[in-house]
């Protein structure tokens, strides 16, 4: 997808040898989103792949945009954001396919939604999205991706930034 945010890489704590942040994603997952993490994981011993979490994600982050809950928007972009732009391709897939990809997939807003991706995830996952989506949703996204700020790039960022300074096991 694309080279990782030295930002957001450091805010949790992922550095040197990418392989090593495999486990991680997991302890920022449960931290960030710990309902989302229980659901996905098949019991209490044996934990979900980082598909199988962001399968789950996505329609929950679907329902919070019908809500407007932006505490768990920020949480769910956020953890999305840090996948999306990590340097492991097995998060960073994850994120694309498993969540980006499909996040138009119904009638949501886009407007609404690309307010909370950022222009970089933007520009990665754009070519995903015009495979995938209709040619008429796929203008409707492309539109919305070229005009609309990422206004609650500060959400997204505290979400994450919360979870590193507490620790995964807050």
């Amino acid at each position: 997808m694309a080279a990782a945010n030295p930002t957001v890489r450091s805010q949790v704590g992922v550095r040197g040898n990418a392989d090593a942040a495999l486990p991680r994603w997991r302890e920022l997952a449960k931290a960030m989103l710990p309902v989302e993490f229980a659901e996905a994981s098949y019991n209490s011993t044996q934990h979900c792949s980082i598909y199988d979490f962001f399968f789950t994600l996505l329609p929950k982050t679907r329902l919070a945009h019908r809500e407007n809950d932006v505490d768990k928007l920020g949480r769910m972009h956020g953890f999305a954001q840090w996948a999306a732009v990590h340097p492991n391709k097995q998060i960073w897939n994850a994120a694309g396919v498993a969540f980006y990809e499909h996040l138009f997939d119904d009638d949501i807003d886009a407007h609404a939604v690309m307010a909370w991706i950022s222009p970089q995830v933007r520009q990665t996952v754009l070519g995903l999205w015009q495979y995938t989506l209709p040619a008429e949703r796929f203008a409707s996204v492309a539109r919305s991706a070229e005009r609309i700020p990422f206004s609650h790039q500060k959400e997204c960022e505290t979400a994450i930034a919360l979870v590193a300074e507490q620790g995964p096991d807050r």
